[in-house]
């Protein structure tokens, strides 16, 4: 997020709010390209809007499955069973499935080729053998 100097406002059905700052980084959220991010307890009071439906947390390599047990007790203190968290998979889960996936695609590759060279030799074999006669 960019830092604004001389702090500009926004005036949202003619209540001025203050801009902290700018989102410039929205490849994995495009919706926040227009939007505007308010505190919840600011939206909650003037809006009666109630919490949000989602919340999105970028974590750094291998900490997103303890971000992901801590995070309902840290955003739902008095009912965190209310709050459902889910994390990607690890990097190295992700590397082992493709692995997999590559050594059965070259495993299947590999015999299809020795089935068509096996064909292939067949029909110049047959190839010969009527010829010769």
């Amino acid at each position: 997020m960019a830092t604004l100097e001389g702090q500009p406002a926004i005036s949202i059905g003619g209540e001025r709010y203050t801009v902290i700052g700018i989102i410039t980084a929205t490849e994995r959220l495009g919706e926040l390209m227009d939007a505007i991010v308010i505190r919840d307890a600011v939206a909650a009071e003037r809006w009666g809007l109630g919490a949000p439906a989602s919340v999105h947390v970028d974590t750094v390599i291998g900490a997103a499955r303890t971000i992901a047990d801590q995070a309902p007790l840290a955003l739902a203190p008095n009912a965190p069973e209310l709050v459902e968290a889910t994390s990607a998979r690890e990097p190295a889960a992700v590397r082992r499935g493709v692995s997999g996936d590559l050594q059965s695609m070259f495993l299947v590759l590999g015999a299809v080729s020795l089935l068509v060279g096996a064909i292939g030799i067949a029909n110049v074999s047959a190839s010969s053998l009527i010829s010769s006669r």
